[in-house]
């Protein structure tokens, strides 16, 4: 995966290996064999190998084979990895073939006919493994969401547990719950809400990402910063999986140690993506098009 970023971002090599390789959680938490680090790995084969296969179209058998694997297993095990994926990976392989179209007319009658047939491929793979995701189906995610939630609030977890409120399972009372949740697993445990020592290092790792995420919208704004997303369908593809994934162990968690450990199969796509945006000066980023060197 690592390689892929560095065949988008050749300029970026040794950030990237600082925010990819040697993100601080993701070496602690994803240093044994653990069902995190399995699914981390598994995770990062599957992306990486969807792009060799369909999109740079190298060894195409070999890595939607590579890409199967990988995904099945991580959908056995932490199938909410998958389908937190699943939306920013369709755009970003329609935004492929999309861009492939010369004609304007064409283009523009092809774009919302494209993704409506990919979001309904999305909807009909999760419905065709509806028995293996049994409580992270689709009709009972929602209630997997409240009891998880409730059930790490219990009292052995006084200390180490954060509240983010309570909710109902329906729709319209998870996504109460949004802004709230999201802030939460994209930056909680604070400094301030550190415990140990393990939780005062997250806190530390978190204040930097939350720095990193503030500072281009000071120094871009977020209109461009759209404009960037337009065009980079795979920073929008991280954007679109770190906030579906954050607001997910967010609204179902509610415990510092589990937080910790659930965003390590994010987190380190995350940072690798504030950094492009933070030297976007040094990148030319903003001029479009962007220049990226994709071998």
């Amino acid at each position: 995966m690592y390689q892929v970023f560095c065949r988008y971002y050749p300029e970026m090599y040794k950030p990237l290996a600082i925010s990819f390789l040697f993100f601080p959680s993701a070496i602690f938490w994803g240093s044994g064999i653990l069902k995190d680090t399995i699914t981390f790995s598994g995770f990062c084969w599957f992306v990486s190998s969807v792009e060799m296969g369909l999109i740079s179209k190298k060894k195409t058998i070999k890595n939607l084979f590579t890409a199967f694997v990988s995904g099945y297993i991580v959908l056995m095990i932490k199938p909410y990895i998958i389908m937190a994926c699943l939306p920013g990976l369709i755009v970003w392989l329609t935004h492929e073939r999309i861009r492939k179209i010369s004609n304007v007319l064409l283009k523009n009658v092809a774009v919302p006919f494209i993704f409506a047939i990919s979001i309904a491929s999305g909807v009909g793979l999760m419905s065709v493994f509806a028995d293996k995701l049994d409580k992270f189906s689709l009709d009972k995610v929602l209630d997997t969401a409240v009891v998880s939630q409730r059930d790490l609030k219990r009292v052995e977890y006084k200390g180490h547990s954060f509240d983010i409120g309570e909710f109902d399972a329906s729709i319209s009372g998870v996504l109460g719950k949004f802004p709230v949740a999201t802030i939460a697993g994209l930056y909680r445990p604070f400094i301030w809400e550190s415990g140990n020592f393990v939780m005062l290092l997250s806190g530390v790792e978190n204040l930097v990402l939350l720095y990193l995420s503030l500072s281009p919208l000071f120094k871009i704004g977020p209109r461009r910063i759209f404009g960037i997303f337009f065009r980079e369908p795979l920073l929008l593809f991280i954007f679109s999986y770190s906030i579906l994934f954050a607001f997910s162990i967010g609204v179902s968690t509610s415990n510092f140690g589990a937080l910790i450990r659930f965003k390590i199969a994010f987190a380190p796509f995350m940072a690798s993506m504030l950094l492009i945006f933070y030297d976007q000066k040094k990148l030319k980023l903003l001029a479009p098009p962007i220049a990226s060197k994709r071998g």
